[in-house]
């Protein structure tokens, strides 16, 4: 049964310092409409009349609607909060001290084919987010959208708000239209790293292909799910590493965001076999040549323990403790967990099993909870 009202919290969440790295700011197409962020008259007449940009190369065929009992929308079945004041009463309810607030599921960009349109539904996203959401002094912060598929365009928006104290993180989704490891994005690198700040990805901008498994051969919601966030997020990470971003960008962190956290270990050490296998082209990829580089600086593991981490949500840990903590040793979740709800949609993982399950020690709780963000983010000091 999906969850459609919040578990009270743990009595413990309340004496934790905690960092929620995923609530979504579920601005719709007419909050921004409405609001008056939609500059071009004719682009604006076409949102207020049509709704949110038409989505190209498909759907994934099943619906969230079909796989749980409840009778509101799945993406926000606990709320919709898109100001500071009701975003500060989210927090409360989530015991957490601190957000980061991301997309939601209304703004499908990667997929759409109206580049004018997608230019204006990004800066009306990141208005809204800088005039109505954040707010540092009560621990609200934002992800900057930057586009990928418009790289000047992304670079202007990092311009334009990317230096601001409620700005700790840019965003984007596992990318519909190129991986981030291509070369042509090196220029957003460039100013992330400029700017101190990570990029934090989340599903939502593959290409969905009809002959590829995510179609004909699912039958249900569950193969989906599992499929397509593993699938965009182990291609993203694996392109990263090989294409050579972290050797020319070792200063670089990336989140992913909001695909569990049990592929680390299986992504991990695959990689590192296959690597000391069959090295050999990677000094093909576009960006390995034009540094000269024959080989990685480190085993792909090591990129993903130390320039990478995930967001905890959905977690997916074994019920026996003892199996419990050998994923969470295994995983290096000391170094590579950093908590989120996914609120508030109904997947929503609250921070209770973080105090319910024996395998998780204060001092785990601790680098969960907020020491691994304080590393990543760019918190204003």
């Amino acid at each position: 049964m999906a969850q459609t009202t919040p578990s009270p919290l743990h009595p413990d969440a309340e004496d934790a310092r905690i960092f929620d790295a995923d609530v979504h700011l579920n601005v719709h197409i007419d909050d921004l409409v409405e609001g008056g962020y939609i500059d071009d008259p004719m682009i604006e007449d076409k949102l207020d009349k049509y709704g949110s940009p038409p989505v190209l190369g498909g759907v994934t065929g099943t619906s969230a609607k079909y796989a749980k009992e409840v009778d509101e929308r799945a993406d926000h079945i606990l709320g919709r909060a898109i100001t500071a004041d009701e975003l500060d009463d989210v927090a409360d309810e989530l015991g957490a001290d601190e957000m980061l607030l991301t997309p939601g599921n209304y703004l499908p960009m990667p997929h759409g084919p109206y580049p004018a349109v997608k230019r204006a539904v990004t800066e009306a996203y990141n208005d809204f987010l800088m005039e109505e959401a954040v707010d540092p002094d009560r621990g609200i912060y934002g992800a900057l959208l930057v586009p990928d598929w418009d790289v000047d365009h992304g670079l202007a928006e990092l311009e334009r708000y990317g230096d601001e104290d409620a700005i700790i993180s840019a965003f984007n989704w596992f990318s519909g239209y190129r991986p981030w490891g291509h070369e042509s994005h090196d220029p957003l690198n460039d100013k992330m790293v400029e700017l101190d700040l990570p990029l934090q990805m989340h599903f939502g901008g593959l290409t969905h292909h009809p002959t590829s498994l995510k179609h004909d051969s699912k039958r249900t919601y569950i193969e989906h799910v599992l499929l397509d966030r593993d699938e965009g997020a182990l291609a993203e990470v694996l392109n990263i590493i090989f294409t050579g971003l972290f050797d020319k960008y070792p200063d670089l962190d990336i989140v992913i965001n909001e695909n569990g956290t049990t592929w680390i270990p299986h992504l991990a050490y695959r990689a590192d076999n296959w690597y000391q296998n069959s090295p050999e082209d990677i000094r093909l990829a576009p960006r390995m040549k034009e540094m000269g580089k024959e080989y990685l600086d480190k085993m792909p593991s090591e990129y993903i323990f130390e320039n990478m981490w995930t967001t905890t949500v959905p977690i997916a840990l074994p019920d026996d403790p003892r199996r419990a903590e050998s994923m969470l040793d295994v995983s290096r979740a000391e170094d590579t967990f950093i908590f989120a709800t996914d609120w508030p949609h109904s997947a929503i993982d609250g921070p209770n099993w973080m105090f319910d399950n024996p395998a998780i020690g204060e001092d785990l709780q601790r680098r969960i909870f907020h020491e691994n963000a304080e590393e990543v983010y760019r918190f204003p000091e």
